[in-house]
């Protein structure tokens, strides 16, 4: 009888153990999914900063550093017009140490892709997201 109930314990945890995998995600997933996560709020944070740079300036920022400014830049936009620095409104990016957001990734903050002539940023990060797509297309 011992035996029996052994066994059928056996059983009760082999399924718990069973569901749990299938219910709760593996640690990598989750790192993975933050990861992906905080890179695309830190891309969209970053598209909209130059869009408002663009909007105010009537060009796009020859750095990303200019979107951390707390004056107008000197100099001409990303596309070589001249800045309208009466419409400075900055800094468009803000972050608590006032340097440009790390990408989770690269885990730098130099490691960004930026085309001042198109106001276009990616990751420069290599690899792939959970849905096979490169990180470096978003």
């Amino acid at each position: 009888m011992t035996l029996g109930i052994a066994a059928g314990l056996l059983v009760v945890f082999g399924l718990l153990a069973l569901i749990a995998l299938i219910v709760f995600p593996r640690p990598g997933w989750v790192g993975n999914t933050a990861e992906e996560a905080t890179l695309q709020g830190e891309l969209h944070e970053f598209r909209e900063a130059i869009q408002r740079f663009e909007a105010d300036m009537g060009d796009f920022p020859a750095r990303l550093s200019d979107l951390m400014a707390t004056t107008a830049p000197a100099g001409p936009g990303g596309r070589g017009r001249k800045l309208i620095t009466s419409g400075f409104q900055g800094p468009y990016l803000r972050t608590p140490d006032f340097r440009l957001p790390v990408d989770p990734y690269t885990h730098s903050n130099t490691t960004w892709v930026y085309s001042p002539a198109t106001g276009k940023i990616r990751s420069g990060a290599p690899g792939k997201a959970l849905s096979g797509e490169p990180l470096s297309s978003w």
